[in-house]
């Protein structure tokens, strides 16, 4: 069953939107967590925990964020 309250539908909502600005930011950056960081106004230490939180990996020959297959089950 699906959980359909509105605070689980906002959080997931939340996630799919932060991981979207997040990708993009690192696309921007070619990677660098630091600048992305600096352009989304984070701290590096959350760029690191998020990008490893949705599950983001890099691929260097297409300069892209591919998606991640649990990207929406991660949790904080």
């Amino acid at each position: 069953t699906s959980d359909l309250s509105l605070k689980s539908l906002t959080k997931k909502a939340v996630q799919e939107v932060e991981r979207s600005m997040i990708a993009e930011a690192l696309r921007r950056t070619g990677g660098n967590k630091s600048k992305a960081a600096r352009i989304l106004k984070i701290d590096y230490t959350t760029m690191h925990y998020k990008v490893k939180q949705y599950g983001l990996r890099y691929l260097e020959s297409s300069n892209e964020y591919p998606a991640a297959d649990n990207a929406s089950e991660s949790s904080p």
